[in-house]
Order: C-alpha cells, then sequence, then structure tokens
C-alpha cells in the first residue's frame, strides 16, 4: 500500500502534467483535462486515508470513505468523478469552461479540504 508522502509526490505528478500539457483556453482535450483533475484529486484523498491508515481500492469504496470521512470535500471531489466517468465512459462531451471549472475552482477546493487535515 502506498504511504501518503507516495501519495502526494503521485498528486503532485498529476498536476504537473495537467498544467503542462493543457491550455485550458484552447484545449482540445477538455475530457482529458477533468480526467487529470480527478485523478490528482484522487491521490489527494488517498494520501489522507493513507495517514489513518485505511487504504480504498476502488473509486465506489473511495466515495464512501469520502463522503463518511471528508463530507467538506465530499461534492467538488464527486463532481470531478462524475464529470471524469461521463467523458471517459460515456462519451459526453466535456465544454473547455467545464474543464477550466474543474481545474480552478473545483480541485483547489478539494486540495485545500485535505492538506488543511493533513497538517
Amino acid at each position: 500500500m502506498p504511504l501518503r508522502n507516495q501519495h502526494l509526490a503521485q498528486a503532485d505528478s498529476n498536476q504537473r502534467f495537467l498544467d503542462s500539457t493543457f491550455d485550458l483556453q484552447r484545449t482540445n482535450y477538455p475530457d482529458w483535462v477533468v480526467t487529470a483533475a480527478f485523478y490528482v484529486a484522487v491521490h489527494l484523498v488517498d494520501a489522507f486515508f493513507a495517514g489513518i491508515s485505511q487504504h480504498p481500492y476502488d473509486h465506489k469504496i473511495r466515495g464512501k470513505a469520502v463522503d463518511r470521512e471528508l463530507p467538506g470535500i465530499a461534492p467538488s471531489y464527486k463532481m470531478l468523478y462524475l464529470q471524469s466517468r461521463a467523458a471517459r465512459y460515456d462519451c459526453t462531451q466535456i465544454t473547455n469552461i467545464a474543464a477550466q471549472l474543474a481545474v480552478r475552482t473545483v480541485l483547489p477546493q478539494v486540495r485545500r479540504g485535505v492538506e488543511a487535515l493533513l497538517v
């Protein structure tokens, strides 16, 4: 099972990928933007869970754990999950505006909420 610092390192790596790969104003890949943003969030919440010796092994279990243990970020986390899932499996067209909202507003809410608990 990865340790807290390993999840934080992966979240940072995913964030660097997101920041370096996509021009949010003109991306042709808003589906990948929301997917990358979601996976930043996954590793942030997994860092929290690793710190309390929990290791959710799939999205369903992780989502329930977020609802239970991290209710302050649950709506934002769930929004990223649903957008990413819709883009990946339902072929839903994600707009650039939705991708910008995910990266500039929703993901930072998750990050702030988790980081406040990691102190």
